[in-house]
């Protein structure tokens, strides 16, 4: 995050906002954002994004495959690691960017080691591979590079190679309102740690930073504001004064694969309105706080439609994985919107003990979803007192929904643990995560799911894996919270809602007032058989369970509109499709029939392609065999009947007698 490392969110200290009238369910950003992983898996061979000036339809590496490249010494540009002639060499080198811009990749060789001020990029198609090493002159108190044209549009902008950006962190000042990072895009004042968006910005499309390391900078390592379809990719972070990040206007922007480490602030942010953008791959470690989604003020630009996936993010001294929105000036100012936050192990976070600090904060934040994280050692080395979340709710958040993910050793033996802990939020949907002692009840996760429930809750199949040292549950909550097969850490189930009037189904969450589900039979020893149906609000989808519940005990087969039912260990119990792929359904009745009656189903199908089969039988005296008649095949409400008895004595037609049918017709939904 952008604030200072003393500066950082009071997750306890907001107030609730109702509910708003603009409800985005949470499933949107898995809609925005699916295939994104796989989609940066595949931008290893170079971006996918393509540029709008006349080179449009090319893309960056394409660009860099058709320059020739341009040694920066052939424009005077000497070795000179302690700046004898940094006047020089700056001037040398600021005209070899320039002049190769469109036309040359300006190529730094491996061993030239220069002492410049500020480089800065002011036209489209430049390309930089650097392979050796930068350092920021003393006292400059400005930029290591710049990408600044005020006002205008750039194009294709790469910086490749194996080499170093080194701030020269001790040598600098700072200054009052200057900036002194790395490589930076629209950054070059600040005013209270946070960096000024400038009058006349430049746009930015198509950035490619890749392979370089940037170290020890006084202020921001990376700060790239107002970019699109741009890719931070293999890059080494080192030792800077602030978080790198993408800030002010962000779209379609990544950073990936990388490492960034020993930070005094973030690890990584998305700062003030990113759009459709994410953080991929990447170890995040000891810095003040790991990958942050953050806002100042509700007033300041959106951040929405983020993807954190598949990071290992670890002994960072405050949070992991944060999304938080300071100052939240309005009950409708939520705006940090659709998050996913999935796939990545977090470990031994919140080193400082933090009040309740974790691995994964959310404040003042729409539609987040965590799925799936493996998360240990919260707050382990922490001897503060203070309580430890691995995961934080605060009560100015809406449907956020915690599921699948695995809380282990949260805590200290000072620090008490909390797995999952909620400050009243609206909508949150809490179930599937497993806690764990690694020790059983000496370890120091005390209570799994703790806090206050907010309206509209719903808590269901959450577990500890073994004992620990305090409840599975301490949790209050609101009259209208759902738990579904929660067990209570006591032996017993919390079930709330009276199956037989009310359920809570996968989907979008409202019941109050609907009825989802109702008793379709029970069994001698009072079994109730009940079932389960919804409509997913988005798509309109119906899909329902069948479940069989006797006490406590609940047991759900899954049945889907194709004729499928899964029973709860997985296995497919039935799946029969026509060849249309509509559902069949079979009909097995006895009936008195004669040859030629007309016989009517009990139940007509929905299509007339029926399929009847009657099954012959002995008399004692003769073989009774029949079917359909072919003079009038079956349709979807019934037969005739062709019926004979065959004997010794030939064949007849038979009278009425009993006859069991068996038939197999379409059932549409």
């Amino acid at each position: 995050m952008t604030q200072p490392a003393n500066r950082v969110p009071a997750w306890r200290s907001y107030t609730a906002t109702g509910n708003p009238t603009d409800i985005v369910p949470s499933t949107t950003v898995a809609r925005e954002i699916g295939g994104k992983i796989d989609a940066i898996n595949g931008q290893a061979a170079g971006l996918t994004i393509d540029g709008d000036s006349t080179l449009a339809g090319e893309k960056v590496r394409d660009v860099l495959a058709r320059f020739p490249e341009k040694l920066v010494t052939s424009y005077g540009v000497t070795h000179d690691p302690d700046g004898q002639h940094t006047a020089a060499n700056s001037a040398a080198y600021q005209a070899a960017i320039n002049d190769c811009a469109g036309t040359f990749r300006l190529v730094h060789p491996a061993g030239l080691s220069v002492m410049l001020g500020t480089l800065r990029i002011t036209r489209p198609d430049t390309h930089l591979v650097l392979d050796g090493i930068i350092t920021l002159a003393p006292d400059s108190n400005t930029n290591c590079l710049d990408i600044y044209a005020p006002g205008q549009s750039l194009e294709r902008i790469s910086i490749t190679g194996q080499g170093i950006i080194d701030g020269n962190r001790s040598g600098q000042q700072g200054g009052q309102t200057a900036v002194s990072g790395g490589i930076c895009a629209n950054t070059l004042s600040h005013t209270d740690n946070t960096p000024d968006m400038p009058s006349f910005p430049t746009r930015i499309d198509n950035l490619l930073i890749s392979g370089i390391t940037i170290r020890n900078t006084f202020n921001w390592p990376l700060s790239l504001g107002f970019i699109s379809n741009s890719l931070i990719t293999n890059i080494t972070l080192l030792d800077g004064g602030n978080s790198p990040q993408f800030i002010w206007s962000a779209d379609n922007c990544w950073f990936t694969d990388s490492l960034s480490t020993g930070h005094t602030d973030g690890g990584f942010v998305f700062y003030m309105g990113c759009r459709r953008c994410g953080a991929t791959g990447n170890t995040v470690s000891s810095n003040h706080d790991g990958i942050g989604v953050y806002a100042d003020s509700s007033d300041q630009p959106a951040n929405e439609n983020i993807l954190i996936a598949n990071n290992h993010v670890h002994d960072n001294a405050d949070g992991g994985i944060g999304i938080t929105t300071t100052d939240q000036k309005s009950a409708d100012g939520l705006i940090q919107r659709n998050i996913l936050i999935t796939g990545n192990i977090l470990s031994n976070n919140n080193t400082h003990g933090r009040n309740g600090g974790g691995s994964i904060g959310i404040v003042a934040a729409h539609g987040v979803q965590v799925r799936n994280n493996l998360v240990s050692r919260d707050g382990s080395t922490a001897r503060t007192g203070n309580p430890v979340y691995a995961a934080y709710v605060s009560d100015s958040c809406q449907f956020v929904e915690i599921e699948g993910n695995h809380f282990e050793d949260i805590g200290s033996t000072a620090n008490p643990g909390t797995a999952i802990y909620l400050n009243r939020p609206t909508g949150a949907i809490i179930r599937n995560n497993i806690f764990a002692n690694t020790a059983g009840t000496s370890g120091p996760l005390r209570t799994g799911l703790g806090g206050t429930v907010g309206a509209a809750g719903l808590i269901s199949g959450n577990v500890a894996a073994g004992p620990m040292a305090g409840p599975l549950l301490a949790l209050a909550w609101q009259t209208d919270t759902a738990f579904i097969s929660q067990p209570d850490g006591m032996g017993g189930l919390l079930d709330t809602l009276p199956r037989s009037s009310n359920i809570v189904a996968s989907g979008h969450y409202d019941y109050d007032g609907r009825t989802l589900s109702r008793q379709i039979g029970a069994t001698t020893d009072d079994t109730g058989l009940f079932l389960q149906t919804a409509r997913n609000q988005t798509t309109g989808a119906v899909s329902g369970d069948i479940v069989l519940n006797k006490g406590n005990i609940f047991r759900v087969f899954s049945l889907s509109l194709n004729g499928a039912i899964t029973t709860p260990n997985g296995h497919v119990l039935l799946n029969i499709r026509s060849p249309s792929g509509a559902p069949l359904m079979m009909q097995v009745f006895t009936i008195k029939a004669a040859h030629g009656d007309r016989v009517t189903f009990p139940q007509s199908f929905t299509s007339d392609t029926v399929s009847v089969m009657v099954p012959p039988f002995h008399n004692g005296t003769n073989m009774i065999v029949g079917g359909p008649s072919t003079l009038s095949p079956p349709d979807r409400t019934g037969f005739t009947v062709g019926k004979f008895w065959v004997g010794l004595g030939g064949a007849n037609i038979d009278p009425a007698d009993d006859i069991t049918v068996m038939a197999i017709g379409e059932l549409s939904s």
